[in-house]
């Protein structure tokens, strides 16, 4: 699966240095998506080239998001946790989801 877009974020560190936690959180910064046309071609680049007009900052493999957040937890366990919160672009999707019958 290919992720494209463009972000930012926030990583803070926490806990004894022996066994540190880094929590974090990260969002689409907007419509300027002048980094993902100078990447190699991917379904995810293709995605958002082909729903620009529509709004769309990032992508995830096929499908295009008009903005994105997520936030994480890692510790030194290997342990991770994420949420992640997407806006989709609805119209594509129902194209690109529906099954013949």
């Amino acid at each position: 699966m290919q992720l494209a877009g463009s972000l930012k974020g926030v990583v803070y560190c926490r806990g004894p240095l022996d066994c540190p936690i880094f929590e974090g959180s990260i969002e689409t910064t907007g419509k300027n998506m002048s980094l993902t046309y100078d990447t190699q071609p991917s379904a995810a680049v293709d995605a958002i080239q082909k729903n620009i007009e529509k709004g769309a900052v990032a992508a995830y493999d096929h499908v295009p998001f008009t903005s994105a957040s997520a936030s994480f937890t890692f510790n030194s366990d290997n342990c991770v946790s994420f949420s992640i919160l997407p806006t989709l672009i609805s119209a594509l999707l129902e194209k690109q989801f529906m099954v013949p019958m």
